[in-house]
């Protein structure tokens, strides 16, 4: 509620509060995480039905130069929110390293809830966009570099963590590059880390594939 009142601001109090927003985040991983919402919510008032629209995209990324980060080849093209993303991933922070193994213990116990009902339970590892995309940009920014590294870091311990637990899963990561592989976009060439209808696909190709291996079942 707070972020939409925020939008609400007239132009000379909305600079001020950017201006003050940017120099207090270095201080606060919270308003970090507040500016980053805002300014993907501004962007959504603000956008209209074509939210693929790459023209429209660049300019947002270049109103956001702290923010994102552009990404250009041949056949593929997207907006990537590496300091967003960490600002959820960043395992160096007590914070959010204690949030991943409270989840952990979460998915252990609903595991062992369905798996007393004999009921199959599967979970479905889905990799952030900038993972994905990592093989195919060679000269990536810092922040992207960091991001991936505690990306890589924090799939390493929940897989050990579910095959120490005998927790069955199925990671959508190689699907999805497969796709980026054969010139496929598997996701928006806006800033928007969710998964087009392309990478939708390759998820649930990817969990159906997983159970019909015999020993899967």
């Amino acid at each position: 509620q707070h972020v939409e009142n925020m939008l609400q601001l007239g132009a000379g109090e909305a600079s001020f509060l950017r201006r003050t927003l940017h120099t207090l985040s270095g201080y606060s991983k919270l308003l970090a995480i507040a500016r980053n919402v805002r300014s993907a919510l501004m962007y959504k008032t603000a956008s209209s039905s074509k939210s693929d629209d790459w023209e429209k995209a660049r300019q947002f990324a270049a109103a956001h130069a702290d923010y994102c980060q552009v990404f250009e080849s041949d056949k593929l093209k997207t907006i990537f929110t590496s300091e967003y993303r960490l600002s959820a991933l960043d395992l160096n922070d007590v914070r959010i390293a204690e949030g991943h193994q409270i989840a952990l213990r979460a998915i252990k116990r609903m595991n062992e809830s369905a798996t007393s009902g004999n009921i199959q339970y599967i979970v479905a590892l889905i990799p952030t966009k900038e993972l994905v995309f990592r093989e195919v940009w060679h000269n990536p920014a810092a922040s992207y570099r960091t991001l991936i590294g505690n990306e890589e870091r924090m799939w390493q311990a929940t897989k050990k963590y579910l095959d120490q637990n005998n927790i069955k899963y199925v990671d959508t990561l190689p699907a999805l590059r497969a796709q980026l592989q054969r010139g496929i976009q598997p996701y928006p060439v806006s800033h928007d880390g969710h998964p087009g209808e392309y990478g939708h696909a390759a998820i649930a190709e990817s969990v159906a594939e997983y159970l019909k291996m015999p020993e899967k079942k």
